[in-house]
């Protein structure tokens, strides 16, 4: 677990006008919970934060002007469409000697032999559910495909945990398979199947905002 430090000032303001006008001084809208203390609504360098979650950082020690570092725990992280910025940040207050629970991404390495006949590599499960303490999170897990032929797959039972880390997810869940090649005329069958079911679908009207969610996260939830 990679070690850094995230600056952050306290913010009065909520909703989706203020978390906008944050985004738009490249900072992101966050709140800080858990051990039965009192939620904060937090802002933090955008540039910073994401920098931080992409060496693989799950939990980093939270520096408020006037207050001791927090280790916290980056529990939720909502995207925008693209995928590209951080629009708002749930942090969890940890200890370093109490188990977390966090999603960890798996990471397929090698080029399935399956792949080079022509089959179709397949990941289903693409993070995996772990508890352990926050020292032992590990970055990501590596699973090696290199032997998955046409018809062959992995389960999570197949991945190799890290000492001291543990999963909740089924043991028989599928995490990668090479499936026999497509013929031309079922793609094309699923890419019209595809284009009419985007037709059919209706417009969403009146929906929510991710970003105020957090309105309705309570001030003194726990972090356990």
């Amino acid at each position: 677990m990679k070690e850094a430090v995230i600056r952050a000032e306290a913010r009065a303001q909520s909703g989706t006008r203020a978390c906008r006008q944050l985004r738009r001084e490249g900072r992101v809208p966050g709140v800080v919970y858990g051990h039965g203390e009192e939620g904060v609504k937090v802002a933090m360098n955008a540039h910073d934060l994401l920098q931080t979650l992409h060496t693989g950082a799950h939990i980093f020690d939270l520096r408020l002007e006037g207050q001791p570092d927090e280790k916290v725990l980056a529990k939720e992280v909502q995207y925008d469409s693209l995928g590209d910025e951080i629009i708002h940040v749930d942090l969890q207050r940890v200890a370093l000697t109490e188990t977390v629970e966090v999603m960890v991404p798996i990471v397929l390495v090698g080029t399935a032999i399956g792949s080079v006949h022509k089959g179709v590599l397949d990941q289903p499960l693409k993070e995996l559910h772990v508890s352990c303490l926050p020292t032992d999170i590990p970055d990501d897990l590596r699973v090696h495909v290199t032997h998955l032929d046409i018809g062959d797959m992995l389960t999570v039972k197949d991945i190799e945990l890290p000492e001291r880390v543990t999963t909740s997810n089924p043991p028989d869940q599928v995490v990668v398979t090479v499936h026999p090649p497509v013929k031309e005329e079922e793609v094309e069958a699923a890419e019209v199947a595809a284009e009419e079911e985007a037709a059919a679908e209706p417009e969403v009207i009146g929906a929510k905002p991710e970003e105020e969610a957090e309105e309705a996260k309570p001030g003194g939830q726990s972090g356990k």
